[in-house]
């Protein structure tokens, strides 16, 4: 499932006013009511709205639609929907309010005066791309080579609850691997938007036996660990996961997830606001660091040419049609992004529509049509956030982005590209930057990226797939890196990519608060990011952050009892 999934053939198409605006007045951070949206924009939400007023549900002529509203004030946004007949099903502060509406009066939100923009639901959390069974080397390579075997034989084993954001067919999982299957008490699923959840447990609509393989890692590393599993779809429902987490004295998270643009990849926008949040409430989040280095991201840096369409081919010359491989048949995308405009009022922002081309070669493509978010109506600065294609045996996507309106050619765009999967052409991708996602690119300092050491045993250093920095406003990323490519009983050559290396590193940290060496949040965020191995270039680096993860070969003595051991430090 996928949020806004279209086939080869099937391409929503949006029409938008304006023309090409060279020579545009200079632009301003400012936001004015004016630039507001008279009715509802999203051309996603406007299908599940035209699908609801079709169609009666439990005898209601008017049935639900779920929705999201961006906005910075939450509290008047709360009171609109409830006066318009809807319920708050979620929220984020000061990014928005998540929804159940009356089909019939979601226009209204649209003129409210705190809504920014009203849309579906984005769907934010999924496995990232190129975690494949591959060839490795034995069970329990990360405990070994992290030095976690001889805590173990210590004594030591992570005796504190760590939670697991994911996606679980409990039917592999192994009891003898991983412990009890989980109950109730240990699972959260609200199921409001995506239906992840059947028969009262956690089910595996589009990670299968993902979170499974992300918790043996954990346990591997943290055999005393009591495991509290997540699933979520939206950003609201997140937040909201965090929070259960808290109220079950959970103070280690782990999200080997991947998700599609959100914010203009600074540490800002409505996922790094739940990161945030959790930080605030001294829980220290690892997150895997993503898995687009290869050929998963390409930035663009040239403007456009003299009919509007983005320049793929940075330097000299000129190519407006990108190719894209599918992955599997097919390509998706996290999104096309723009991040300059970002705070920029409707007037004064680039309005991007993106087309789509199908063929075996560029001169035999065939136009599909266009995708558009109308950003003069008030959408961000993305296009094809979430949007996959069926492409058929032999040929290949190609892509084009032309400027509608508001393009400054005095001020050119950086255009960025970022698949879910689906291979950029060579010479047009990017490892640089490919690691400026939401949450991965967060500024809280309780967050710890972590990227990926393919094969484990670190031969061939860092993996090739495995995101790099810099973030947009020019942070280092990755944090750490952790080994992968290690033996599960679900994948039992190798579970690869980041999604590995985050739990590895969860696993470590969980040793570190049950000898009680750190307290939860930013100091034991601070520890993990010390007890590394320096690869790369001396210090920080876009590869590897501080280094590879690596406890002390002898544990430390136990702390005396006034230490704050697996407790948060305050409240």
């Amino acid at each position: 499932m996928t949020r806004r999934t279209l086939g080869a053939v099937l391409v929503v198409i949006t029409a938008v006013l304006g023309s090409l605006g060279i020579g545009a007045a200079p632009r301003v951070a400012a936001r004015s009511p004016m630039d507001r949206p008279a009715a509802i924009t999203d051309p996603e939400l406007r299908e599940d709205i035209a699908r609801a007023l079709t169609r009666r549900v439990d005898g209601r002529r008017d049935p639900l639609v779920s929705v999201e509203v961006l906005t910075t004030d939450n509290a008047s946004v709360g009171r609109a929907v409830n006066r318009l007949g809807g319920t708050v099903t979620g929220s984020v502060d000061g990014q928005l309010v998540q929804a159940l509406m009356p089909a019939g009066t979601v226009d209204g939100l649209a003129v409210v005066d705190a809504a920014e923009y009203v849309q579906q639901p984005l769907r934010v959390n999924r496995p990232p791309r190129h975690e494949t069974i591959g060839f490795g080397t034995v069970v329990g390579d990360e405990v070994q080579l992290t030095n976690a075997g001889l805590w173990h034989q210590a004594g030591i084993t992570g005796n504190v609850r760590v939670g697991i954001i994911d996606f679980f067919d409990l039917r592999f999982w192994n009891p003898s691997e991983v412990g009890p299957v989980p109950d109730a008490a240990h699972q959260f699923c609200p199921d409001l938007t995506q239906g992840l959840c059947t028969a009262g447990q956690i089910n595996s609509l589009m990670g299968d036996r993902h979170g499974v393989a992300v918790a043996e890692v954990l346990k591997d590393m943290a055999p005393g660990a009591e495991l509290f599993l997540a699933t979520t779809a939206t950003t609201a429902e997140t937040q909201a996961a965090i929070d259960w987490f808290v109220q079950n004295g959970v103070y280690i998270v782990t999200r080997s997830l991947g998700a599609p643009y959100d914010g203009p990849g600074d540490g800002t926008g409505p996922l790094d606001a739940v990161v945030d949040y959790a930080g605030a409430r001294s829980i220290t989040w690892f997150n895997s660091g993503g898995n687009d280095a290869q050929s998963g991201y390409g930035r663009y840096t040239d403007g456009v040419d003299a009919h509007g369409y983005v320049d793929f081919l940075n330097g000299p010359g000129v190519d407006t049609m990108l190719r894209i491989t599918p992955e599997g048949g097919g390509v998706a995308f996290d999104g096309i992004r723009w991040a300059n405009d970002w705070h920029l009022p409707a007037s004064e922002m680039t309005d991007y529509a993106v087309e789509i081309w199908v063929g075996n070669a560029e001169n035999a493509a065939t136009y599909m049509g266009d995708i558009d978010d109308p950003q003069i109506g008030g959408a961000a600065p993305l296009e094809a956030v979430d949007q996959s294609f069926s492409i058929g045996s032999g040929q290949a996507l190609f892509l084009r982005i032309r400027a509608q309106a508001h393009y400054s050619p005095t001020a050119p765009d950086i255009v960025e590209v970022a698949t879910f999967y689906g291979h950029i052409e060579d010479g047009r991708a990017s490892a640089a930057y490919s690691a400026a996602k939401p949450v991965v690119d967060s500024r809280h300092p309780s967050l710890v990226a972590v990227g990926a050491i393919d094969p484990a045993n670190g031969v061939s250093g860092i993996a090739p797939y495995s995101s790099r920095g810099p973030t947009n406003d020019g942070r280092v990323k990755p944090d750490v890196a952790a080994p992968s490519c290690v033996a599960t009983t679900i994948y039992p050559m190798c579970f690869n990519g980041t999604s590995a290396a985050s739990p590895a590193a969860a696993g470590m940290a969980a040793l570190l608060l049950g000898r009680g060496l750190a307290v939860p949040g930013m100091p034991l965020a601070a520890l993990i990011k010390h007890l590394v191995i320096d690869h790369g270039d001396a210090g920080y680096d876009n590869a590897y952050g501080a280094g590879e993860i690596r406890l002390p070969a002898t544990p430390p003595a136990a702390p005396d009892s006034g230490a704050t051991g697996g407790k948060p430090p305050h409240g």
